[in-house]
Order: C-alpha cells, then sequence, then structure tokens
C-alpha cells in the first residue's frame, strides 16, 4: 500500500518511552524502537489488506504502580526497504484509515519525508 505522510500529535515518543513497550518492540523486532513514528494516511480497505499479510504479534495490556495501560498489535512491514512494524495500540484518537510506523530509525529524516508525500509499505517477508 502507499500511504501518505501527515504529523501527529507526539503522544507515540511517550508511549515509547515506557518499557513494557519499548521491550516488547524489541523482542519481536530486533531493533530498539526511535522514539516517535510516522503517521500515515490510507483507505480502510488497504490498511487491512496489508495488516491481514504482515505477521502479528499481540501485547495484552498490563498495569504498573496501580495504573492500567492498553495493549497493542504489531504488523512486521517493510518501509521503502527498512524493517519497521506498525504500531496498533489499544487505545488511540486515530481513526482506520491511520497508521503508525515504528522503526530504529527517525523515518521522515532517514527518507526525507514531508507531510503530503507518499510511501510506500509491505508485509515483511
Amino acid at each position: 500500500m502507499k500511504g501518505k505522510v501527515f504529523s501527529g500529535e507526539g503522544k507515540a515518543s511517550e508511549f515509547l518511552q515506557i518499557e513494557e513497550y519499548s521491550e516488547f518492540i524489541m523482542e519481536k523486532t530486533c531493533f530498539k524502537p526511535f522514539l516517535g513514528t510516522l503517521n500515515l494516511r490510507g483507505t480502510t480497505e488497504e490498511i487491512q489488506r496489508l495488516k491481514n499479510n504482515a505477521e502479528e504479534d499481540k501485547m495484552e495490556g498490563f498495569e504498573k504502580n496501580g495504573k492500567k495501560f492498553g495493549g497493542m498489535n504489531l504488523y512486521h512491514v517493510k518501509v521503502e526497504g527498512i524493517k519497521c512494524c506498525i504500531i496498533d495500540p489499544d487505545l488511540t484518537r486515530y481513526g482506520e484509515d491511520v497508521i503508525e510506523i515504528c522503526s530504529e530509525f527517525r523515518l521522515r529524516s532517514k527518507l526525507d519525508l514531508e507531510d503530503g508525500d507518499r510511501i510506500k509499505i509491505e508485509p515483511k517477508t
């Protein structure tokens, strides 16, 4: 699928600083996640097809210091040939037409991306 880059709210950096989430991503992808995601908008159908064809790992929600944290699904993908994952948290403000891409790099810089650019995402093979 091709997704359209857009600026998010910056909440992913907070999410990825939580040890349980970052350790889960490292365990499943073998990379330390950059503290932020690349936000992409596409059609609901394209996104669902991508998720259906990608390897998936599920993290259950957890409780830490009396606070509850939601779980997430992680889908293994490649963006322009770079090993990445889609982070699909149980609790999100985005609709089903948005995916958040996590990588060990700041993908915006590495791929010289700006809002409105279109980029190819495919299941990791």
